[in-house]
């Protein structure tokens, strides 16, 4: 029994200590990146895909809760009588 317990805490200790150095390494490479010179046309692209190329999905999510949105105003105006 004391030894099923030690095994347990040994693999979540080790787990514990996989995942810390996993984020280690994630800073690591983060620091070793941001001290290179960034690349202005990759950055630009990346601003352009996540700001502009989805623009249509935001708008049709935008229609769908402003459809939904009056459905359920005017459900309760109705029962209100306005």
């Amino acid at each position: 029994m004391v030894l099923r317990f030690l095994e347990a805490l040994g693999a979540f200790v080790l787990r514990r200590c996989e995942a810390f150095g996993s984020i280690v390494l994630l800073y690591a490479e983060t620091m070793r990146q941001l001290t290179h010179r960034p690349r202005m046309r990759h950055i630009f692209a990346q601003m352009s895909h996540l700001g502009v190329d989805s623009l249509s999905i935001v708008s049709l999510t935008l229609l769908f809760t402003g459809v939904v949105l009056t459905l359920q105003t005017a459900h309760e105006f109705i029962k209100f009588g306005a």
